[in-house]
């Protein structure tokens, strides 16, 4: 998993959400609707087995799929963290 991969599963993590566009770069959104990274499709479609679509057409994390993952996985680890952390 790259750094900007890492980075975008975090973001999802703490509750931000990814607008995906035809042509252009995919952009990721708090829940202020501000742009907060702009990523490149590829890097959306190398973790798009984590991400569910919503009714709106944004993908969010699906928090069900992060926890049937091995718990060597980064992004185990990173749900971990953030929910021990709370």
């Amino acid at each position: 998993m790259t750094a900007t991969q890492k980075l975008v599963v975090e973001l999802l993590l703490q509750g931000h959400d990814i607008e995906m566009y035809r042509n252009g770069p995919s952009r990721v959104r708090n829940e202020n609707n501000e742009v907060v990274k702009v990523v490149n499709t590829r890097t959306v479609s190398a973790i798009r087995s984590l991400l569910r679509k919503e009714k709106s057409g944004l993908l969010v994390i699906d928090k069900n799929k992060v926890r049937q993952l091995n718990g060597n996985c980064i992004a185990k680890k990173m749900y971990k963290a953030l929910s021990n952390g709370k």
